[in-house]
């Protein structure tokens, strides 16, 4: 039984020296990868994971992306690809329209992952304002779609379909929305505040 506090001791004393050493690199002048787009990538970024039965049903992982959000993308990606920056600087005029979202949608049944088809097994809407707004597109990103590099910075699981869905612009500027994902397997509701 000593033998293996022995061991235990050893390793816990290993994490705390390993968790220690990373914060004295950065006082030392070691930097983060981190910036402000990845930053506020992070917080417009949520998941849910649905569940029923103790078995999982989907996971949905959505980031809302805005104007100021893809400015500063834009702005990250100046000083890699000048190139790129022309066809993205197109797409800025979209969210003065629609309220646009980056969707990572995983079923273990890829039947029932069919969000773009019009015979979606999943109702989605966004709850905005009190009021539901229906999708004008919901695009599923393609392998050489440049939209895909947007998300790049976001970890998503690598077995989910990738969409765009937008929803058109109305009423009242709101700084809360839900993103719903419905069926009768369940609801997903992703909560958003700008």
């Amino acid at each position: 039984m000593k033998k293996y506090s022995i061991y235990f001791t050893t390793i816990l004393l290993m994490v705390v020296v390993f968790i220690s050493s990373c914060a004295q690199l950065k006082s030392v002048g070691f930097k983060s990868y981190q910036n402000e787009f990845t930053r506020d990538l992070d917080r417009n970024t949520k998941k849910v994971t649905l569940y029923r039965d103790f078995t999982t049903v989907a996971i949905a992982q959505a980031t809302h992306f805005n104007k100021k959000l893809m400015e500063k993308y834009i702005k990250y990606t100046q000083r890699v690809d000048a190139k790129k920056v022309v066809k993205y600087q197109k797409l800025l005029s979209d969210f003065d329209k629609y309220d646009i979202y980056w969707l990572a949608f995983y079923t273990p049944d890829d039947d029932i992952n069919n969000l773009s088809s019009r015979n979606s097994f999943w109702n989605v809407y966004l709850s905005k304002n009190g009021t539901t707004l229906n999708a004008t597109l919901i695009k599923e990103i393609g392998v050489n779609d440049m939209t895909k590099q947007w998300l790049y910075f976001v970890k998503a699981n690598s077995w989910a379909r990738q969409y765009v869905i937008k929803f058109k612009k109305s009423g009242p500027h709101s700084t809360k929305s839900t993103l719903v994902l419905s069926s009768f397997l369940g609801t997903i509701a992703i909560k958003f505040k700008n």
